[in-house]
């Protein structure tokens, strides 16, 4: 049996690769999984890789690796991003991948509006109300 120490230090070993997550952003998109994977696209977003004038591709089983989003969970969320307009989509290349841009401009506004939102409702102030 190992002691905490050498527990925590064994999971710090295989929990690789955390997925950086604004809480914002699953408000913003109107899911848990939207929120997870506009985040994702934050991250790419700053020229990391795969990066063409903003676009972004990502396979299924890229985006199951990086967050566990299975390709259903990819799809739902993406469509009310896309919805949203927070996001921009389009299939292209032979054969065709999927690519994802960011509408950075439409993100600010929304977070704007929805800070706006929130300062005025009842809750302000009250856990959980604040952006």
């Amino acid at each position: 049996m190992l002691n905490s120490h050498d527990v925590h230090f064994a999971l710090d070993q295989l929990l690789i690769r955390p997925v950086a997550f604004f809480p914002v952003f699953a408000k913003l998109g109107g899911s848990v999984n939207a929120g997870v994977m506009l985040s994702q696209l934050w991250y790419w977003s700053d020229g990391r890789t795969k990066n063409e004038d903003g676009w972004i591709w990502k396979t299924a089983p890229e985006w199951f690796t990086e967050t566990a989003l299975t390709v259903s969970e990819v799809e739902g969320a993406r469509k009310k991003l896309v919805e949203r307009r927070l996001i921009k989509y389009k299939r292209a290349g032979i054969p065709a991948k999927p690519y994802y841009r960011l509408d950075k401009q439409a993100i600010l506004e929304a977070i704007y509006a929805l800070r706006a939102q929130d300062s005025s409702s009842p809750n302000c102030g009250k856990q959980g109300a604040a952006v």
